[in-house]
This record gives C-alpha cells, sequence and structure tokens, in this order.
C-alpha cells in the first residue's frame, strides 16, 4: 500500500502484544482482516465469535495452521467470555449487531445487546487489567453539518427520534463507560469511530452502499441510489482500518488513556458520485429511490459524514490510504465472483 508511516509486517511490539490479543467479532468483515494483520506482525490472536454474523471461512487458513484459535461463542454468555480472556494481554471488541438495515428492523436488541456485550467485555478488562480497544462507530455523530467530524464535536447533533440512532446511542454508552473507566486508572482503553470501511469481503448482505452497489451492476444493470444521492460520505479499505488499530495497539501506554479516535478515510465522495465510479465500470445505469421506499417512513439519512483525522495521524502518523478507484475496481472484482460462483453457506 506504499505506506509512509511505519514498514508494514512489522513485528508487533509492546506490553500489550506479549501474550494473546482477543478479537471479538473476530470472524467479520473487518475482524478477519484486523486478525490477520496482526498475525503479521507476531502477534498471537485468539477469536470469540459466535457467527451471527462472522464467517469462519474468513479466517478457516490461519485456523487451521494454528495461527489463530478461534472459540465459536458470545461475549453476552459470561462463560464464552471468560473462557476467552483467559491470559490475553489486550482485548479488540468488535463483536455487535451492525448494519443500518439490522439495526432499523430491532432496534431495541441492537441498543440492548450492543450495550450489554461492551459493558461485559469491559468488566473482563477490568477484572484482568488488560487494555481494551472498543470499535465504536461515526454513527455517534448524528446527522452532521457538513464539517468533518472531530472527536470533541458534541455526539448526535440534530439526531431525531428514528430507529437508526439506536445504534449510536449503544456505541456512545460505550465510549462513555469506556473513558470513565480509563480516567479513573481502572484500565488502559480507547474507543475507535470508524467511517464507512469496504473491501472485496464485504458482501451485499450487510447493508453496505459499495458492494450493493457492485452486486446492482453486476447481476442486475442498474445502480440502485437510495435518496438523491447528494449524501457526502468517505470510504476506507478495510486493510487501512485494520493496519491502524494495529498500530494503536502498539502505542498502548502512550494513547490508551480513554480517548477516542476517529478511523477512516479523509477523501469526500458523494454517494451518487460513487455509483457513477461503479456504472463507468461496468455500463450499469443508476436510478435514485426515495428512502422510504427501503427504510420507511420515519428513516433519517445522514448528509454529511466525513471524518477529521488529525488525532489518528498525531497517535500513529501519516499513511497513504488505498485509492477509492482501487477500492471500487477490488469490490466489482468481487462482485463479479459472487455472480459467477454463488457461495451456499451452511447455517451457524
Amino acid at each position: 500500500m506504499g505506506d509512509l508511516g511505519e514498514e508494514r509486517g512489522a513485528t508487533v511490539v509492546g506490553a500489550a502484544m506479549e501474550g494473546t490479543v482477543l478479537v471479538t467479532g473476530g470472524a467479520g468483515f473487518v475482524g478477519a482482516t484486523l486478525v490477520r494483520e496482526l498475525v503479521r506482525r507476531g502477534a498471537r490472536v485468539r477469536v470469540l465469535d459466535d457467527l451471527s454474523c462472522g464467517r469462519l471461512e474468513r479466517i478457516a487458513p490461519e485456523v487451521r495452521s494454528g495461527a489463530i484459535e478461534f472459540l465459536r461463542g458470545s461475549v453476552l454468555d459470561r462463560g464464552d467470555l471468560a473462557s476467552a480472556v483467559r491470559d490475553v494481554s489486550a482485548i479488540v471488541h468488535l463483536a455487535a449487531i451492525v448494519g443500518v438495515e439490522r439495526v432499523v428492523r430491532d432496534p431495541e436488541r441492537a441498543l440492548l445487546e450492543n450495550v450489554a456485550g461492551v459493558r461485559a467485555v469491559l468488566g473482563e478488562a477490568l477484572r484482568i487489567g488488560a487494555p481494551l480497544v472498543f470499535a465504536s462507530s461515526s454513527e455517534v455523530y448524528g446527522p452532521g453539518d457538513g464539517r468533518a467530524m472531530r472527536e470533541d464535536d458534541e455526539p448526535l447533533r440534530g439526531a431525531g427520534d428514528s430507529s437508526r440512532w439506536s445504534y449510536a446511542v449503544a456505541k456512545l454508552a460505550g465510549e462513555r463507560m469506556i473513558a470513565a473507566a480509563a480516567r479513573s486508572g481502572a484500565v488502559r482503553g480507547i474507543s475507535l469511530r470508524f467511517f464507512n470501511t469496504t473491501g472485496p469481503e464485504q458482501t451485499p448482505d450487510s447493508g453496505m452502499v459499495l458492494p450493493r452497489f457492485c452486486a446492482d451492476a453486476v447481476e442486475r444493470g442498474t445502480i440502485t441510489v437510495h435518496g438523491d444521492g447528494s449524501q457526502v460520505r468517505s470510504f476506507s479499505h478495510v486493510a487501512d482500518v485494520a493496519a491502524a488499530v494495529a498500530d494503536l495497539l502498539q502505542r498502548v501506554d502512550a494513547t490508551f488513556d480513554g480517548r477516542v479516535f476517529n478511523v477512516g478515510s479523509g477523501r469526500a465522495v458523494s454517494v451518487l458520485e460513487l455509483a457513477h465510479l461503479v456504472a463507468a465500470r461496468t455500463g450499469a445505469s443508476v436510478r435514485t429511490v426515495p428512502h422510504a421506499d427501503a427504510f420507511g417512513p420515519d428513516f433519517e439519512d445522514v448528509r454529511h459524514r466525513v471524518p477529521d483525522l488529525a488525532a489518528l495521524r498525531d497517535a500513529i502518523g501519516q499513511r497513504r490510504p488505498v485509492p477509492l478507484e482501487l477500492v471500487v475496481d477490488e469490490a466489482l472484482v468481487a462482485a463479479r465472483q459472487r455472480a459467477s460462483s454463488p457461495i451456499v453457506l451452511a447455517a451457524p
């Protein structure tokens, strides 16, 4: 990727890596990329995942080789979590109910289970004295006001009573719990607000926009944009996100003081521009449909979501990201492969 910071693949150093790193949700889209990155850097990794959203095949080669220890279980099960945290030197908590479509379908479950999950993991981090990385979300910013979002911005500014915000409330609650514990000196922890993360392993059933656009283009020849397409986003390659998380783990003593970091790409692009990037490579047409047709009449859209990355750069240095055009090209290759050879997954 042509990093400007530390060379990727370097051996992980620091107290957080002297034992085993536990990644909850490590068979998920972001989790699987992260655990492979940690293994490449020399870490021992254990994954706890109930496979409700994760897919074991994402990390199967590393599990078979013994590079990753896999435990099937839930962070909400006390016994599963206690088994997973034995002898760990750091915890990365990614397990959650994610995706706008899933959250809108069952907002109460998204709120209650996501809060319960971070409480349980934080409790174990406190008990064993392990530093904790919590995967929060850019959703905590709310609709936004057209500026790049900073970590010290007021959370949920402008958010109404749409069911989509239950996920943001849960993530914000997790951040506040970790910050309070860190300020008291009880734990070393940080929260990472992930912005739109994508990559070739992300599937359209996740509800994420780029794989859905690519599937539309390849399978139907028409890309459907929800809303008028003027919504502004930033899209980061999952490998860049995984590298940032691993870099922060290398700096556990210097950075884990309860702070929050944005993690994503600073390049702004409208959803309609993204659709046309895909269309230009496939010959597909583009159409727009009202948000209400997809999510119901009470859905609240986010007009502008782009991060200010100054705090992250100060912590880990500058990296050259994967260009958006390459991200789109990789996603299209994956969409064509899925269309030609659909994978039938066994029930978890």
